[in-house]
């Protein structure tokens, strides 16, 4: 599909993304077409770095529709490796690492799992940076509230080794995104 390479996976950008100005195939996950806050473009995933799809003209509904459901299909079949960290009773999960682990954010068997792990119907996930996801309960305990947020903040702020995506975390209830927030520290 959308030219040769490797497989296409979805890939999460902040609005200000370079990308957007020279062409490259996107949706808007949060904002607008027109003033886009993270958007979610479409890339080859090749040896040595992504090659992202440029819009075309003659992209009908049908073709940019199967772009987007094989880039989910193949985000879906990923092997997800994970940790699960226990304080006292509150866990968080980490899968970080990977070169699509932000992405998990739009992997809906992955986000129904997290809601089982962390025994909750509300959940708080981090992607501060592309290869950055953790995820933590929405009430959870202080000392790991706490911790969530200057990890995320300090990953969004000091790690320049990867693109920034979102400052603050997306609240999702019963698997689907109902908003983006920042927290703070109580």
């Amino acid at each position: 599909l959308a030219g040769d390479g490797g497989k296409i996976y979805p890939v999460l950008r902040d609005g200000n993304w370079v990308g957007i100005s020279h062409g490259a195939l996107f949706q808007p996950l949060v904002g607008t077409f027109e003033q886009p806050k993270i958007v979610v473009a479409v890339a080859h995933d090749m040896p040595t770095n992504l090659v992202y799809i440029q819009y075309s003209s003659d992209f009908g509904i049908d073709a940019l529709n199967a772009i987007y459901a094989q880039a989910q299909k193949n985000l879906e079949e990923i092997e997800i490796e994970y940790e699960v960290f226990n304080y006292e009773g509150h866990f968080e999960v980490n899968a970080s690492g990977h070169e699509f682990s932000s992405e998990l954010l739009l992997h809906k068997p992955f986000i129904n799992k997290l809601h089982k792990i962390l025994n909750s119907d509300d959940i708080s996930v981090a992607v501060p940076r592309r290869g950055y996801f953790k995820a933590i309960a929405a009430e959870t305990s202080r000392d790991l509230y706490n911790g969530f947020i200057e990890e995320y903040e300090t990953a969004y702020e000091l790690d320049s080794s990867r693109p920034q995506i979102a400052k603050g975390v997306f609240i999702i209830r019963n698997g689907k995104i109902v908003q983006r927030a920042e927290l703070e520290k109580y």
